[in-house]
């Protein structure tokens, strides 16, 4: 189920029509220069606070694969003058001492190192050690790494977390909403007393609370596009960003919960589509440490000066209750 928006979508459905063509079938998914080919830089540059959420709620909702989070970075630090070369590039995003990352599909040229909190990243040799690691998502590559070396770094006016956080939040809501699709389907045709239980009220409350959580998250991530545009890397940005990551792993989190009451026991087989959905949504959300996002939030909301965000357990009301739903 798509959720419907009672404003002018601004070319959004004609958008995500378009780039869902690009996960389609089995398979990897676009490299960064099949991305650049297909004409996504120029809809970044164009029109990104509509190609970004259609690019990747799109993927969240088809479990599409591809580069295009590293897209979505790779065209920010461009914009703000870093070169790069050309040619795959895969992103690590540090965790503690080490770095956790997605890895591209064929051997990189060149790493970006994401340093959260802090502007810029390095840019490490396409042969930089890194060790595969197990996933629980098999569709998706992951790999760790030790400490960055001594290595130069890019965009220092920019803070590509952002793009990293927004991306994820997208995706994250696009899987809130396939699930909520599965959901709501079966509720339709699975009867209990004689008559379909989407008929009972229960029911159609536990629905309700995931489309009210994902069409927030979709919001938010909207709002952190916009924001991200205005002030570029500032403390305001980087704290819009991390409350649309917050609010995509919000919206996964409650459509899952809503998902596992209305399907029953088939939604614990591994064999039905919610099992995918899952494991991709809970790999997204352990990449952008959604253990402890809600102190990370509240943590950025006093250093972007938005303090009336707190206290961390409410934010996402507060957030949830500012958006146009």
């Amino acid at each position: 189920m798509r959720l419907s928006h009672p404003v002018d979508d601004g070319g959004y459905a004609e958008i995500r029509e378009s780039v869902e063509h690009l996960f389609d079938g089995e398979g990897e998914g676009p490299s960064l220069s099949e991305l650049d080919d297909f004409g996504i830089f120029d809809m970044f540059e164009a029109v990104p606070d509509v190609a970004v959420p259609a690019l990747f709620e799109a993927q969240g909702a088809q479990l599409g694969t591809g580069a295009t989070i590293e897209a979505f970075v790779v065209h920010g630090l461009r914009a703000a003058g870093a070169e790069l070369p050309p040619g795959e590039i895969g992103l690590l995003l540090e965790v503690g001492d080490g770095a956790l990352g997605l890895a591209p599909r064929s051997a990189p040229v060149a790493w970006l190192r994401i340093r959260p909190g802090r502007p810029g990243a390095f840019l490490l040799p396409g042969d930089t050690p890194v060790a595969p690691v197990a996933s629980i998502d098999p569709a998706v590559s992951v790999v760790t790494a030790d400490a960055a070396a001594d290595a130069p770094v890019i965009g220092a006016d920019t803070r590509p977390e952002c793009h990293v956080h927004i991306a994820i939040g997208a995706q994250l809501t696009g899987i809130a909403e396939r699930i909520l699709t599965v959901a709501r389907d079966h509720a339709r045709i699975r009867e209990q007393f004689g008559r379909p239980i989407a008929s009972f009220q229960a029911v159609q409350h536990l629905l309700a609370d995931a489309a009210v959580a994902t069409a927030a998250g979709q919001g938010l991530v909207r709002a952190a596009l916009a924001e991200l545009r205005v002030s570029g890397g500032s403390e305001r940005a980087a704290f819009a960003a991390l409350v649309g990551a917050g609010a995509g792993v919000r919206a996964f989190t409650v459509a899952t919960r809503v998902g596992l009451q209305v399907l029953g026991a088939v939604a614990y087989t591994t064999e039905h589509e919610f099992a995918g959905y899952f494991r991709r949504g809970q790999l997204l959300a352990h990449v952008v440490s959604a253990a402890d996002i809600d102190e990370r939030i509240a943590a950025a909301a006093c250093t972007a000066g938005v303090p009336e965000i707190l206290p961390v357990d409410t934010w996402h009301r507060v957030a949830e209750g500012r958006s146009a739903l």
